[in-house]
């Protein structure tokens, strides 16, 4: 089995499971030093959850994929972490409508994606984003908010392949200050990590 490492940390991965990359450990930056309980949307091998939940009370992860709820406990095991959790939700699905959070995370699909583009298998779920990237995100954006708390965050990754703008003017128009807290040129797209704060 093959291993992915970010800083002091390693991942087992699985090929059914997103495996972690550029926009994984750019998200990663501004997760450490989480606080409160936290909810990973899309968690795939666990990665923001388990480095949330060093500094964080809870730290939950959720993906729709079954094989990265596994892989992702598997993951927290290598930790020993007794405040990580993992389940299978798509998306908000399971989580109830009064368990808030301080922090939602979210690296979701955002390749445009026709048919002749899907990949086989579970892992298309997590790069599969619609024809305009958007198909996962706006589902996300029109739900996220009733499930954070007051003065809580949304730390987001967005690349220009699905209109950064967009996003930042749906989150505008639901009440969120909105800030880009970094942005990296890569070969075909720019990718941004984004925080909304509920104001």
């Amino acid at each position: 089995m093959t291993k992915t490492y970010y800083e002091k940390y390693e991942f087992m991965d699985d090929p059914d499971v997103y495996e972690p990359r550029e926009d994984s450990f750019m998200l990663a930056d501004y997760v450490k030093g989480a606080k409160g309980n936290v909810l990973d949307v899309g968690t795939g091998c666990g990665i923001q959850a388990i480095i949330a939940s060093k500094t964080a009370d809870y730290a939950l992860g959720i993906d729709i994929n079954a094989k990265a709820v596994e892989l992702a406990k598997k993951n927290a095991e290598l930790y020993n972490l007794k405040n990580c959790e993992f389940k299978q939700s798509d998306l908000f699905e399971k989580i109830e409508k009064e368990n808030k959070f301080d922090l939602i995370i979210f690296n979701p699909p955002y390749l445009p994606t026709k048919e002749e583009d899907k990949v086989k298998g579970e892992l298309n779920k997590a790069l599969d984003g619609g024809i305009d990237g958007r198909e996962t995100l706006d589902k996300f954006l029109k739900n996220v908010k009733k499930h954070l708390k007051k003065e809580g965050k949304i730390l987001l990754v967005d690349s220009s392949l699905d209109n950064t703008k967009k996003t930042i003017d749906i989150l505008e128009d639901q009440g969120f200050k909105v800030k880009i807290l970094e942005t990296k040129k890569m070969f075909f797209e720019e990718l941004n990590i984004i925080e909304a704060t509920v104001e």
